[in-house]
């Protein structure tokens, strides 16, 4: 008898970005294929492929309302959005700023609408920028600043910082996105908690090393740096780095919340910004009282990420977790981070009670 053919599952990423992160475009190829290679080893009963969706590659000649409108028409089906700027911002479109906005608000409201594409991941070099470059783009750097900023009180973004270092920040959440949708049956937790228990040893180690060394980094650089947009910046790094270490970290929350380290405590944030836990809700709307600033708004944005991956019999408790951090920090400006977030986080949650009363 013959056996039953399994069908291949793609996972299609969809890139966007202007045209001056080639070398990144380009990376981000290599590690797809390397992801490809490492999942057809790992996973042999469950065939996958992640295809690099490009308009270098994907996108034939065509009419429509402009150059945009014509790629616009040729991808609009995919799980993963991945967009990267540096220094520009992007030729305007008829509708947006440039077409990465485009792309990105596009992606957004599918997210947004009925949860597609599933992940939407934005990257922003930290780069040196050529004196003549900056001079030539000031005007595309302002808009890449608003767009950032917009973006970092709506969401994860992620920071890397030099060019040559893109694949090293952009592999594991890829790998880390690509699981979830693999096991979209279990919770994220489920699957790090899996992932802690059958860590070997000198690996633990390693990741324990790794903890230490960025949160020294992110304690020795508040420190040393006066307080503005380039310790901000340098610290949106450090955390971003934090972050592509979730997975991995996952084991050591029970230890990383009950540190005396500011850093150690960041780490664990960052976790749960990736790997929302109900267990340390209450934990998190404590850090927007005794944090300082910058830790306090990821706390938030954790805060934000339980609302809107936590299964619903959790719902409840991240909105006690919401109610209890904005009590906490009552006096925070309107316009704050931290109260963007959260209203943030309230508005997801009336949208997600809003869902699940329509299904009842």
């Amino acid at each position: 008898m013959g056996g039953c053919v399994i069908s291949r599952r793609v996972v299609r990423v969809f890139v966007s970005s202007p045209g001056d992160v080639a070398d990144e475009r380009a990376q981000l190829a290599a590690v797809v294929q390397e992801l490809n290679t490492t999942l057809g080893a790992l996973v042999p009963d469950r065939p996958i492929t992640v295809e690099l969706v490009r308009f270098e590659t994907h996108v034939h000649p065509d009419v429509g309302n402009g150059p945009q409108d014509v790629i616009n028409q040729q991808m609009d089906d995919y799980e993963i959005f991945l967009g990267i700027m540096w220094s520009r911002f992007g030729t305007p479109t008829p509708t947006a700023g440039s077409g990465t906005e485009e792309e990105f608000r596009a992606a957004y409201r599918g997210w947004m609408e009925r949860r597609m594409p599933s992940h939407i991941l934005f990257y922003f070099s930290e780069a040196p920028i050529p004196a003549q470059i900056a001079r030539k783009n000031a005007d595309q750097l302002v808009l890449v600043h608003r767009f950032r900023e917009e973006l970092l009180s709506a969401a994860l973004v992620g920071s890397y910082d030099s060019r040559a270092t893109f694949a090293d920040t952009v592999r594991p959440d890829l790998v880390r996105v690509v699981s979830t949708i693999l096991h979209g049956d279990q919770a994220s937790s489920q699957i790090a908690e899996r992932a802690a228990a059958d860590m070997p040893a000198a690996d633990r180690e390693s990741v324990r090393q790794r903890i230490s060394v960025l949160a020294d980094e992110y304690e020795t650089t508040r420190a040393a740096m006066q307080p503005g947009d380039a310790r901000t910046r340098r610290l949106e790094v450090v955390a971003s780095t934090m972050r592509s270490l979730a997975q991995a970290a996952f084991g050591f929350l029970p230890e990383l919340t009950h540190s005396a380290s500011p850093g150690r405590r960041l780490v664990a944030i960052t976790v749960l910004q990736v790997i929302p836990t109900v267990d340390y809700i209450t934990w998190l709307a404590e850090r927007m009282v005794v944090e300082k600033p910058f830790v306090a708004y990821h706390a938030a944005v954790a805060l934000l990420a339980a609302t809107r991956t936590l299964p619903e019999p959790d719902l409840d408790a991240a909105a006690a977790g919401v109610v209890q951090a904005r009590e906490g920090a009552q006096n925070l400006r309107r316009d704050s981070d931290r109260d963007v977030t959260l209203r943030l986080a309230e508005a997801e949650l009336v949208r997600r009670r809003s869902r699940a009363d329509g299904r009842s």
